[in-house]
């Protein structure tokens, strides 16, 4: 087989694209109990007894880094993971933001949500001047990716808790401002990303999440980007998850480029050099690499499946009704499954260390390789072997069931 599969409907990988339009959004901060905020956070329909039960079903928490997810999808409320210490109990969750459990953000209940500055993720956005959803852009910047992605990691799995964070779109309020406009570009877009990462990642934490899912990629390509921006942003994120949060597994998109990213190719957070970190690959039904997928053993950890995986999609989005299912293909699909299988191997085996987890099922894998196409891909010529592993489900959680625990 050749390192070129069959072409394929890619779906979004969040990319950060300075200029796109696409990265900021105007502020969403508004106030409870008017239009604004009914409309972008819809009232939660499960009782407060629901909740405990479902967190109490809870063996193992994962986390979404992403674009917000629909949290009235029948098919991922039972996956919800509340912040109890965060309620107003035994008042219902929403009635009010406080900061109870006193962690610097008031009212996460459920994740956060750093555009609208409330603990309810949603992946609406609403325009301030008609008090409506903004269906244009929330089509346009692919809105939907985040509950694809969060019934994947969930898999249906109801011992599997997700906390959804919406990173993206970045809040304009969170941006420096000359004359009263926003400033975007290279600088001020990596640093705001930095530290929504960051602070996802020290929520996560409090919360006991052991997984965290990344399917976001920027790359320092375009002359606009500036590499070492980036590069700065996410050594400083590198740094706090070592530091603060070496326990916690990053689960990573490696991008949809068709790029070796070991040969100069520069995207990140895949090229964060974590010790808790794994990006991954995306190969079709065949176990055969996707066509879109980036490469690179130096950085590109383990392959999974990316093309065409049905998983969860909001209610009320393009035409979809409540609890639809859509096919969509993409590294950003891949991640989730990785840290889907992580999360189960968790289950099986709760003691694993961050490290051993990877390594094991890393090395459960399936062997597989492929002859790079014509032409070349980055460092690799045309006709030279590449060699890389495939997740496999099952081998994995045997692997974890054996395994020894470490102290």
């Amino acid at each position: 087989m050749k390192l070129s599969m069959s072409r394929v409907s890619i779906a979004l990988l969040v990319l950060i694209a300075v200029g796109s339009g696409c990265n900021t959004y105007e502020n969403q901060n508004f106030a409870f109990n008017t239009r604004e905020f009914a409309v972008a956070n819809p009232a939660f329909p499960v009782s407060l007894n629901e909740i405990q039960r479902n967190n109490a079903n809870h063996r193992v928490v994962v986390a979404v880094l992403d674009t917000g997810i629909d949290y009235l999808h029948p098919a991922l409320i039972p996956n919800l993971h509340f912040n109890l210490n965060e309620f107003d109990a035994p008042v219902a969750p929403f009635t009010r933001f406080t900061d109870r459990d006193r962690d610097g953000f008031a009212g996460n209940v459920l994740g956060y949500d750093f555009l609208g500055k409330d603990g309810l993720p949603s992946f609406r956005v609403v325009e301030r001047k008609t008090a409506q959803r903004d269906l244009g852009f929330e089509e346009q910047a692919g809105l939907s990716h985040g509950t694809h992605v969060a019934g994947i990691m969930t898999g249906r799995d109801y011992r599997i808790g997700v906390i959804p964070f919406r990173i993206l779109p970045i809040d304009e309020n969170d941006l420096p401002r000359v004359a009263g406009e926003a400033v975007v570009d290279s600088r001020t877009l990596a640093d705001a990303l930095g530290r929504t990462l960051r602070d996802s990642i020290y929520l996560a934490k409090r919360q006991g999440v052991r997984v965290a899912n990344m399917s976001i990629g920027v790359d320092s390509n375009p002359p606009e980007y500036r590499e070492a921006d980036l590069r700065r942003a996410f050594a400083d994120f590198t740094n706090y998850v070592n530091n603060a949060a070496p326990e916690m597994i990053l689960t990573i998109a490696s991008g949809n480029d068709s790029k070796d990213v070991s040969s100069g190719y520069k995207t990140y957070p895949c090229q964060v050099r974590a010790g808790n970190a794994v990006c991954v690959g995306s190969v079709n039904s065949k176990g055969e690499i996707s066509e879109f997928s980036n490469i690179g053993n130096q950085f590109v950890d383990i392959y999974a499946p990316g093309e065409d995986i049905i998983s969860t999609v909001p209610g009320d989005y393009e035409g979809a009704p409540a609890g639809a299912v859509e096919a969509m293909s993409g590294t950003s699909m891949a991640a989730p499954y990785i840290g889907h299988v992580l999360a189960k191997m968790l289950i099986e085996k709760p003691c694993l260390k961050a490290r051993q987890a990877i390594d094991l099922m890393v090395q459960s894998a399936d062997p597989r390789q492929t002859v790079v196409r014509a032409g070349g891909i980055g460092s690799l010529p045309a006709g030279a072997t590449y060699r890389y592993r495939v997740v496999n489900l099952n081998s994995a959680i045997r692997a974890a069931r054996g395994a020894y625990c470490f102290q």
